[in-house]
């Protein structure tokens, strides 16, 4: 990890995160498509109130991924939820993990470890105030 990744990572460690999540979809994604998906999916979700997201290169090939950071107040927030408020209701595989997040620490290390790289886009949104 970087210097700027392991301080972004400790930075979102002091927000209340409940879940990490990972998207991967069937075509890349850019800058503007990955903030629009995560507006849709605040905007979408009455329980979503913040997320970040880092999107990182996949190591194999030229494909991209997802990460997200949710402080949800849906303890039970699923893949169907998440797919439908993203947008993506038609194909809630691309849904690819979720999982409640167990320590704020280690998820914001984990979604920040690209930062800083080439071709790596990240944000925070939060409901009402779109950074």
């Amino acid at each position: 990890m970087s210097k700027i990744s392991t301080e972004y990572g400790q930075w979102l460690s002091e927000y209340n995160w409940s879940h990490i999540v990972t998207i991967r979809l069937h075509y890349r994604l850019t800058e503007l498509s990955a903030q629009k998906l995560c507006q849709r999916l605040i905007q979408g979700s009455r329980d979503v109130v913040r997320l970040f997201y880092s999107v990182e290169k996949d190591r194999q090939d030229n494909m991209n991924h997802m990460h997200l950071l949710i402080e949800s107040n849906d303890s039970s927030l699923s893949r169907e939820k998440v797919a439908k408020a993203a947008g993506l209701a038609k194909n809630p595989k691309a849904i690819s993990f979720i999982q409640p997040a167990d320590s704020k620490e280690a998820v914001s290390m984990y979604a920040t470890k690209s930062i800083g790289r080439n071709d790596v886009y990240h944000g925070i949104e939060e409901k009402g105030f779109y950074i």
